[in-house]
């Protein structure tokens, strides 16, 4: 069918929905994609499986979080958004419904001994370099 795109979603469709959310409040674009996200997640998976994800759930959040970026990014030039960097996205999507969000790094990282947040004066980690700052991306009301 003419207009209509890998997924079946009409060029129309994707008008409609750039105008429905230009009707809703404003959100900064990453905050509207995880907000789909995590409605798509909530819906398709047992919370259960969120708890302590295994690999499968993993990919299914994936693929979750992919096809609502690549809607994201065929709407956007409509609406005039912002591109968006479709991995980097991604990476802080998966980050922040599977793992432990702007703390995710840090923890991974085996050089680091002991993080300490220090309320809204910022974070600190203890590792071979001693007591450092570190910079964490803390979303704005998150």
């Amino acid at each position: 069918m003419q207009g209509q795109g890998k997924t079946g979603i009409s060029d129309l469709a994707l008008l409609v929905e750039a105008g429905q959310r230009r009707a809703k409040e404003e959100l900064a674009p990453y905050d509207y994609i995880l907000g789909l996200v995590r409605k798509r997640v909530a819906r398709q998976i047992n919370p259960a499986q969120l708890a302590d994800p295994d690999d499968a759930t993993r990919e299914q959040v994936r693929n979750i979080a992919q096809e609502v970026i690549a809607r994201y990014r065929r709407s956007a030039p409509i609406q005039g958004l912002p591109p968006l960097e479709a991995e980097e996205i991604l990476s802080r999507l998966l980050s922040d419904i599977l793992g432990f969000g702007p703390l995710d790094a840090l923890l991974r990282d085996p050089s680091v001994e002991e993080i300490i947040i220090n309320g809204t004066e910022g974070a600190f980690v203890i590792d071979e370099q001693g007591k450092r700052p570190v910079s964490l991306w803390v979303p704005p009301g998150g």
